[in-house]
């Protein structure tokens, strides 16, 4: 009977710690989402995707279509 009072507070307090551990983490990862830049490093001021960087996505997506096209039965 002791050893399973004993093994019932391990897991209490093991859970306890987890439980802290992930609030803690949630209240950083909110306090870092409000510090941080709300742009992404490749938009421009007003929000669009600069010409270039369009031409390469298309770019990428007709080589994949092409290529997945070409090798299916």
């Amino acid at each position: 009977m002791e050893q399973l009072l004993a093994g019932l507070n391990l897991m209490a307090i093991g859970m306890s710690v987890v439980f802290l551990f992930l609030g803690l983490l949630v209240l950083v990862v909110t306090l870092m989402a409000r510090l941080a830049p709300t742009g992404s490093a490749g938009e421009s001021a007003d929000g669009s995707v600069p010409e270039a960087h369009l031409a390469a996505i298309s770019a990428a997506i007709h080589d994949y279509r092409n290529r997945t096209r070409n090798t299916r039965p």
